[in-house]
Parts: structure tokens; C-alpha cells; sequence
């Protein structure tokens, strides 16, 4: 089942910003055109499985050119219930 993620970044001050790029483990998944009002810009990425993956965003200007990719916010998606415990024991049993 995929995971759907939305995530946010502060807009940056640039008034040639267009838009950001949002990618999951280094590979492009969306970008979302920011607006000068926009802030933070949120943008939305489909995961495909459990796992950990590191989740960055880079900025476009408006003649096309990209920046260097954030920092990475770490994610680590696990939908997996842990295992049933056994049923309980009587340790010590008293009357009152």
C-alpha cells in the first residue's frame, strides 16, 4: 500500500523563485509552483513501501535553473503491527 506524504519547506526569499522540487531518496517525484504569498510551500509525495527514506527539496527560478538539494528530513514508514504477546500468567495469587 503506498504512503502518501505531504511536506513543507519555509519559502525562500528570492523574488525569481518558481517553484520547489520535491524528491523522495534523491529521485524527483513533484514540484509545486510557489506563489509570492506562499509560505511555507507544501508539496505532496508518494512512498510505495515501508522503509526509511530521506526526503529533500531544491528550488527552480524562473529561467529553469534548479538548486542544490536541501538537507534531508529522514522518514521511516512502518505500518507493521509488532507481535502478539503470549497470554498472561498469575505470578502471585492472595486472598485480601
Amino acid at each position: 500500500m503506498p504512503w502518501t506524504v505531504t511536506i513543507s519547506s519555509p519559502r525562500v526569499a528570492d523574488a525569481d523563485l518558481a517553484a520547489y522540487r520535491w524528491f523522495v531518496g534523491g529521485v524527483f517525484q513533484n514540484e509545486t509552483v510557489v506563489t509570492p504569498t506562499m509560505d511555507p510551500v507544501q508539496g505532496v509525495v508518494t512512498i510505495a513501501a515501508d522503509g526509511s527514506y530521506a526526503l529533500t527539496v531544491a528550488s527552480r527560478d524562473q529561467a529553469g535553473n534548479v538548486s542544490a538539494q536541501s538537507a534531508a528530513l529522514n522518514l521511516t514508514l512502518d505500518h507493521i503491527a509488532p507481535v502478539i504477546p503470549n497470554a498472561p500468567t498469575i505470578v502471585v495469587a492472595s486472598w485480601a
